[in-house]
C-alpha cells in the first residue's frame, strides 16, 4: 500500500507538503539572481503568507538583494526579514516564534571560562608575590614601603 502511494507521489506533492509543513525554513539564494529566481522566492512568500507563515532570508548577496529591492519585494517581506549571517536569521526566527534568545553556540565557551578561572586566580597569586616583593623584611605585611624598582615587580597582567 505505501509502495503505491509512493509511486505517484509527485515532486509537486513533495513541494506542497513542504511547503504546508514548513514552520520556519533556510533559504539560500545563488549569488546571481534572475527574474525567474525571484518569481520562484516571491511563489515562495506567497505560499507561506497565505499559510500564515513567515520566511526569512539569510546572507543574500549584493545583486540578489538589490534586484529584490527593486521589485518592491523586501518591502513585502519585511527589512527585518532580511538578516547579515544565519545566526542574524535563527535570532530572528527565534523573535517570530516568541522563543527566548538561544544560548551562545560559542563551542570553545567553557574552556574560556575555565581559562578565566585560572587567570583570576594567578592574578591573585602575582598580586601575593608583588606584596611580598615589596615589603621591607620580605614578610608580605606591606609595611614600612620602600621605593619600588621595576625589576622588583612581577607583571600581574596575563595576556589574553
Amino acid at each position: 500500500m505505501l509502495a503505491e502511494t509512493l509511486k505517484r507521489y509527485s515532486a509537486n506533492d513533495f513541494s506542497k507538503d513542504l511547503i504546508a509543513g514548513l514552520t520556519v525554513g533556510i533559504v539560500a539564494l545563488p549569488l546571481a539572481m534572475d527574474a525567474t529566481g525571484l518569481n520562484a522566492l516571491e511563489d515562495l512568500y506567497e505560499r507561506l503568507h497565505r499559510r500564515g507563515k513567515r520566511l526569512v532570508l539569510s546572507g543574500p548577496h549584493t545583486q540578489p538583494l538589490f534586484m529584490m529591492d527593486k521589485a518592491g519585494f523586501l518591502d513585502r517581506l519585511g527589512r527585518e526579514n532580511v538578516c547579515a549571517h544565519i545566526d542574524a536569521a535563527s535570532e530572528r526566527a527565534r523573535d517570530i516564534l516568541g522563543l527566548p534568545p538561544a544560548a551562545p553556540s560559542d563551542p570553545l565557551r567553557g574552556e574560556k571560562e575555565k581559562l578565566q578561572v585560572a587567570q583570576q586566580e594567578l592574578t591573585s597569586a602575582l598580586a601575593r608575590v608583588n606584596e611580598v616583593l615589596r615589603s621591607p623584611s620580605g614578610n608580605g605585611n606591606g609595611s614600612g614601603m620602600v621605593p619600588q624598582r621595576r625589576s622588583d615587580t612581577v607583571k600581574s597582567e596575563v595576556p589574553r
